[in-house]
């Protein structure tokens, strides 16, 4: 309820520059807002998108005010770029880590995550460490770029489980067809934690090395170290945009401490991350 009316606030307060939208709803119902900022007819269109995974909250945060931020100092003078920002993909993931309430079919999910030896812990800190969507399905595994080859949990859990088939879960299609909108140049996808910048997807050229520039890129404003996602879990939204749509992206992992991050890391990741916008742009223009 925060972020839409902040993303209505925004709006109001910037009616020539922003335009809000829903890109969908979530399993339980609820709106997935989109911001856009700049001219839709622009040379070049960005996408970032937060809060794939319910745990990473401050990820919405983030991007919401780096929103604000931008829009105060003349992000639009960088260059001809359109933004377009989705604070939180998953917002009924982000209600259960934030209230570490359960519902009935959430509550059968922790105890079968509790019987299969998932978890050990209680119900309040299994709900707040919550990454899937409100139905069990990890969002962040539903996208079909090695899902079939991933080790996953086999049925509905708080992570890990990939759904029945990819785009199964409603907030993964409402961002493939999002995506599929727009001809976009680069996407950014931030997760939390580890302060790291993910840039690749299998042996993929020439994006794969278009992904590697832009993080250098980004890397020169976050301080952030680089890493190649070899070994790391695929059936993500960057692995299926740089696989099948060719599209340089980059997975940016925030914070230093074990999600769900505490308010005390919020101004540091801020100062660390509020200068990637202007980074895309310069980035797009070489």
């Amino acid at each position: 309820e925060r972020l839409l009316a902040d993303v209505q606030t925004l709006e109001e307060a910037w009616p020539d520059v922003v335009t809000t939208d829903s890109i969908g709803v979530s399993a339980l119902g609820r709106k997935i807002p989109v911001l856009r900022i700049g001219d839709p007819d622009a040379r070049y269109h960005v996408l970032l998108q937060g809060a794939i995974h319910g745990r990473e909250h401050l990820t919405a945060w983030l991007l919401t005010a780096v929103a604000d931020y931008w829009l105060d100092h003349g992000i639009l003078g960088y260059g001809d770029v359109c933004y377009h920002i989705i604070p939180m993909v998953n917002p009924d993931g982000v209600v259960i880590s934030q209230t570490g309430a359960l519902n009935g079919a959430q509550m059968e999910i922790y105890r079968n995550d509790t019987a299969m030896g998932c978890t050990s812990a209680g119900e309040g800190e299994y709900a707040s460490r919550w990454k899937a969507n409100g139905l069990g399905v990890d969002i962040n595994r539903n996208f079909p770029a090695g899902w079939d080859s991933i080790d996953d949990r086999t049925g509905p859990s708080s992570q890990q489980y990939r759904g029945e088939k990819p785009f199964s879960a409603p907030e993964a299609a409402a961002l493939r067809d999002y995506t599929l909108r727009y001809s976009f140049d680069a996407t950014v996808s931030y997760h939390a934690t580890g302060s790291l910048i993910y840039y690749s997807y299998g042996d993929q050229e020439p994006v794969n090395s278009g992904s590697k520039s832009l993080a250098k890129a980004v890397r020169e404003v976050t301080g952030y170290d680089l890493a190649e996602s070899n070994g790391v879990d695929g059936a993500g939204y960057k692995d299926w945009v740089i696989e099948e749509l060719g599209i340089p992206s980059l997975t940016i992992e925030v914070g230093c401490e074990e999600t769900a991050l505490a308010e005390r890391e919020i101004y540091s990741i801020f100062v660390r991350n509020y200068r990637v916008l202007p980074a895309i742009a310069r980035w797009l223009q070489m």
